[in-house]
């Protein structure tokens, strides 16, 4: 297929452009561009055409199960040397220029963007664990290559990796490779299948950045100083995509649980209570999860073993309060009452207050989104706004089918009309609530019914 959304018309531009971004978007990048992508980086030289690298990509279900085992394993402090291979000296033993130039990134990174100063270690272990999610992106690779001959397979590995990013650019995607995967080679095994043969050579995250996330406000790099020293659809066999959400499998193949910790439903409710406080407080861009875990009254390491991202935490917020405005919800057999009274008890369960009086703020923060993060709204909509608008919608069509309700109205735009009175009564300061419900139901009523006193 052809690559959408292409933002670097030339090389030059992508060059400009690719930066290492460690923050994304969760929208999906569709697997056939994922491919296309793979496919268009193959073509990058390696000696006598050898092509050594291999690629595993894991998507959905697959990366947050490899995401949890990582996280445990850095807890436990599990980091252990690849053999044979050292990607970097430790920290002490960098030459300059070079241990210049890697503090003022560290810097530039924590102090000036994130605002982390250099000793608080907690915002900067939780800054790094943001690695081993791939930064929120809907797709993460691992890079291996064959050790036979290594040397010359990391300089061919190095030229399939720039072309990959590259080609990332010019469909509108982002990319951020990472060294940081490399000590967690035994978690990696345990999920892929590497052969022994193969040396993990980083990861990769590939998807659209945050541009609302305080990482992605890196300025542009400096001109190096004059003084500076200078896989693919065709052959599967390299290239191995994980999503157990599409194929229903094991990120390894076998039916193994997941590891972690045993979840507890109390901690859950607790931070899933406080994502819908700072959704009103704060709204989705200024909200952080770090504030989150503190009204909470939980780690941070806590919260991230349960939730990779800000936007997966909200779906799961938003589920919960529809969840629970369902059984607050009478039990009732609306079928079973008189129609006028049916009519008014759906036209009360439409508000969007019913259950939460801060609802309407929540969802017009939502919309106020729609332009950084669109995606919101799509779950609003689909989450929040569809059930409770069904529900009466559903109603409408049945006192049709029976005769109580004027066959020539339309439904579907009645349904709307009521739903959005509840927003026009709170913008012009009515308290809304059951009394503003009845008032609707009542004038509505008088206008649909073939018999407005039944």
């Amino acid at each position: 297929m052809t690559l959408a959304h292409r933002t670097a018309a030339s090389v030059s531009e992508a060059l400009r452009s690719r930066r290492s971004v460690r923050a994304f978007r969760s929208t999906p990048v569709p697997r056939d561009v994922v491919e296309d992508l793979l496919a268009l980086a193959a073509r990058s030289a390696s000696n006598s055409n050898t092509q050594p690298w291999r690629v595993h990509v894991v998507t959905g279900d697959a990366k947050r199960r490899l995401a949890e085992d990582l996280w445990e394993a850095l807890d436990a402090g599990q980091r252990h040397p690849q053999p044979g291979y050292t990607y970097q000296p430790a920290p002490e033993n960098w030459a300059e220029p070079f241990r210049s130039r890697r503090a003022a990134f560290g810097d530039q990174l924590y102090r000036q963007c994130l605002g982390v100063e250099h000793d608080d270690a907690v915002g900067r272990d939780c800054h790094h664990r943001r690695n081993y999610e791939f930064f929120g992106a809907p797709v993460g690779m691992i890079l291996t290559v064959s050790a036979h001959p290594l040397d010359g397979a990391l300089v061919d590995a190095g030229q399939f990796l720039q072309g990959l990013m590259l080609a990332a650019r010019e469909a509108g995607l982002d990319t951020c490779a990472q060294a940081s995967f490399i000590d967690f080679h035994r978690v990696l095994r345990r999920h892929l299948v590497i052969d022994d043969d193969q040396i993990i050579v980083c990861g990769l995250s590939l998807g659209y950045a945050d541009h609302e996330h305080p990482s992605t406000r890196w300025p542009p790099r400096a001109s190096p100083s004059p003084r500076s020293p200078p896989s693919t659809v065709t052959a599967a066999r390299k290239v191995r995509v994980v999503d157990s959400a599409a194929t229903g499998e094991q990120a390894t193949g076998e039916q193994t649980s997941a590891g972690g910790r045993p979840r507890d439903p109390a901690l859950d409710e607790a931070i899933i209570r406080a994502t819908r406080r700072r959704l009103v407080l704060d709204g989705y861009s200024k909200m952080t999860l770090g504030d989150i875990a503190s009204d909470a009254g939980v780690s941070r390491p806590t919260l991230y073993r349960r939730w990779p991202g800000k936007f997966e935490l909200v779906v799961d917020a938003l589920d919960w309060g529809f969840r629970a405005q369902l059984d607050s919800y009478p039990t009732l057999d609306l079928a079973s009452l008189p129609p006028r009274e049916a009519f008014a008890e759906a036209v009360r369960r439409v508000d969007p207050c019913y259950f939460n009086p801060d609802a309407i703020v929540l969802q017009g923060g939502f919309m106020g989104e729609q332009p950084r993060a669109p995606e919101l709204l799509d779950l609003l909509r689909e989450r929040a706004v569809e059930p409770r608008m069904t529900l009466l919608l559903d109603l409408l069509t049945a006192l049709q089918d029976r005769g109580h309700v004027r066959a020539d109205l339309d439904a579907d735009t009645l349904t709307t009309m009521c739903f959005g009175s509840f927003f026009g009564a709170f913008l012009r300061g009515d308290p809304g609530g059951a009394a503003f419900a009845e008032r609707v139901a009542d004038t509505v009523w008088a206008l649909i019914a073939v018999d407005p006193t039944s």
